[in-house]
């Protein structure tokens, strides 16, 4: 498997007050091959959400190098990788649907936000624009009345297929998920983990899947890295890591886990 994504020895320092350092992320690795779904877990703190940023490009590096596709994008500083030529390609997944939408806009006008803003995508018209939003809000199971309400009108689930359509809707070839799930209930959770993987064979999408939640992770995805402190811990199969965890850490995590998931999700034999 090609790797559409490759991590090498990043890491990411914050100044503190008095001259303290915080290293959120301290010299991580890892990989996303084409197609594949890849889960970091840890708890609060542990830099998964820092470390999806840096690859989206919203924050910065200290140090390392993230190259997509066998190119180096951590180059271009985040502030004005929203104008790269491979921007439309690595889109995000937020954590809460609602605070990541415009309270303003309708649905339509909300998937579209990122057909308007992206260079290589502004020049397509206003009826391929809405033909595109059309077609992602089908995707992802999006009624199409709902396309003209506005987020307060909507559900939870509702809400985070509209995040998950914005992602889409450039046709990216990597999905970076934090914690998309976090703020539904568990009955909409499924759904929603069903839909994702189903997007991702149809597809042939590329996840990296950020979450606390290891039975979550372990339904999604086929490989975990485990974070702690800024650091990669563990990293393999998921059932390796799941059923004969090495690090005290994890086995500290897999112990904590509630219950055990009832089944897979047939799809992922395709992951």
């Amino acid at each position: 498997m090609l790797n559409l994504l490759e991590v090498d020895q990043v890491s990411r320092r914050f100044a503190l007050r008095g001259g303290r350092v915080l290293r959120a992320v301290d010299a991580v690795s890892l990989t996303v091959g084409a197609g594949e779904s890849v889960g970091v877990v840890g708890e609060s703190g542990s830099g998964k959400s820092t470390l999806s940023r840096m690859i989206v490009r919203l924050l910065d590096p200290t140090e390392g190098t993230i190259r997509f596709e066998g190119e180096s994008i951590d180059e271009v500083p985040a502030k004005r990788f929203n104008t790269h030529r491979l921007r439309s390609a690595i889109q995000m997944v937020f954590q809460d649907a609602t605070d990541s939408l415009d309270p303003r806009l309708r649905v339509a006008d909300a998937i579209a936000e990122p057909l308007r803003a992206l260079p290589d995508l502004r020049a397509l018209s206003p009826a391929a624009r809405r033909d595109r939003v059309q077609e992602v809000a089908a995707q992802v199971d999006l009624a199409a009345p709902l396309l003209d309400r506005y987020p307060h009108q909507l559900s939870g689930g509702q809400k985070a297929r509209v995040g998950i359509a914005r992602a889409l809707v450039s046709r990216p070839r990597l999905l970076v998920l934090d914690e998309p799930t976090a703020a539904l209930d568990v009955s909409v959770q499924a759904t929603v983990l069903a839909l994702l993987a189903r997007l991702q064979r149809e597809l042939g999408l590329a996840m990296l899947f950020v979450s606390h939640d290891l039975n979550v992770v372990r339904l999604i995805t086929r490989r975990v890295v485990v974070m702690r402190a800024g650091r990669i811990v563990e990293s393999g199969p998921v059932d390796q890591v799941f059923q004969n965890p090495a690090h005290e850490y994890t086995q500290a995590l897999v112990a904590a886990i509630p219950a055990p998931p009832a089944a897979r999700l047939a799809t992922r034999e395709n992951h």
